[in-house]
Parts: C-alpha cells; structure tokens; sequence
C-alpha cells in the first residue's frame, strides 16, 4: 500500500527550525540543504567539513552511508552559519552533534523531533496509524524536489548518493557542481532574507554568464565576415 505522502512546505520547515533548540536547527538546516541522512549527519566530524570551499563542502565517509560509497555534499551558507559556532573549541575528529554515536544517537533525536513535531501541533499521521506526515526523512525527500526542479532529475538522484547516478556525478569537475549547487541553493533556504540574497546572486551569475556568451557570439560574427571580406 502506497499512500500519496503530503510534501513538506516552506512554512512548515520555518516553523520547525524557528522553534528548535540551537543543536536541532543546525541539523536541520543541514538536512534541508544537503540532502544527508540524520546517521550521515550525526556521524560528521569536524574533520568532513572543508571550509575553505564555496558552497562549504562536506565528505561523508563510506562507512557512514547507506550505499557504502563515499560522496561529497554541500550546505547552504545559511546552515553554515549556523553550524561554524558549533566546530570552535573540537578536534578533527570530534563529532559535531554527539559525543558518541551509538544506535541510541538516532532513537534520541527522533525523539526530541518528535517532542517539537507534537509542540506545533504537526501530528497528522497516514492511515496505517504509525508514520508522521512531517518526519525528519521528509527533509531529504524536500532537497530532492527542489534539486529535480532545478537541475533536473539525474543530478538530483546523484546529489543524494544514489549509486546508480554517481558515476555521471563525479566526472563533473569541482566548479561545475559549485556552480549547479549555487543555482539550488535559494531552493533551499529557510530565511528570506538569505533566499533573496541567493537569488540576486544567482540572477547576477546568469547576466554574467549571458554577456559572456554574447560577446563569444559577437567574435564569432566578427570572424565571419573577416572571413566572408577576404573571399
């Protein structure tokens, strides 16, 4: 039996970030701009992150994921806001969320989401009794609507780690997937503010990218009538 599962919304996702404790919200900006897991994201070590990248870029080890495949994904500058206060004062290999991670880890956060999933009032259930409509997994299955709506169905099957499609994703150079992550990024960002601000940005990336190809356009026209004049 497959039931239609009702998508999370924009409104629905501030509510919840807005009304959790510091250390939820972080893992649940992460969640939405990253496609992760909860048990990739509570395995990460300060380690995974690299900072020194644009969008900031995070590894997230073999051994952690589902499909035993190491991939590389990418956070939103607003989860990174969030998340940087939370590395100061660890080692490289310190966890980030949790001291240790044990199968407890997963059962305690579903249980501190489900304290604020029934604090907003967000209890409506399918009609087998026993699954939430807003349930963390929801967060991933949102990065992937938006990744599919825009860059399309492949990229973002491959930005979830879904091995069929990596291989199509890692011959993708370093500055191509900033530049695809850039374009999703307004997609999935909670504060207003900092979706517009991405959305000039990205708008301002597109001039760019126009002018650059019509002045390609403009040498290519100048060449062949150079050409067309000699003849």
């Amino acid at each position: 039996i497959r039931e239609i599962k009702p998508p999370l919304t924009p409104e629905i996702i501030k509510l919840l970030i807005n009304n959790s404790s510091k250390n939820v919200s972080t893992i649940l900006l992460i969640l939405l701009s990253s496609g992760m897991r909860i048990g990739e994201c509570l395995h990460l070590q300060v380690r995974d992150i690299d900072v020194t990248t644009n969008p900031i870029q995070i590894k997230i080890r073999a051994a952690t994921t589902k499909s035993r495949q190491e991939r590389i994904a990418y956070i939103s500058s607003e989860a990174w806001a969030a998340l940087k206060p939370l590395l100061l004062n660890k080692e490289p290999e310190d966890l980030i969320f949790i001291a240790k991670y044990t199968k407890a880890s997963l059962i305690s956060f579903e249980m501190q989401f489900g304290r604020l999933r029934k604090k907003l009032n967000l209890t409506d259930k399918y009609d087998d009794g026993r699954n939430y409509h807003v349930n963390i997994h929801a967060f991933r299955a949102y990065f992937h609507t938006q990744a599919t709506k825009v860059l399309g169905g492949d990229i973002g099957h491959a930005l979830l780690g879904h091995r069929k499609y990596l291989d199509m994703y890692l011959r993708l150079s370093v500055e191509e997937k900033s530049e695809m992550y850039h374009k999703l990024e307004p997609y999935i960002t909670v504060s207003d503010e900092m979706r517009q601000k991405g959305m000039l940005q990205e708008k301002d990336r597109q001039i760019i990218e126009l002018q650059s190809m019509k002045d390609e356009l403009n040498k290519q026209k100048a060449k062949i009538k150079r050409l067309e004049e000699s003849r």
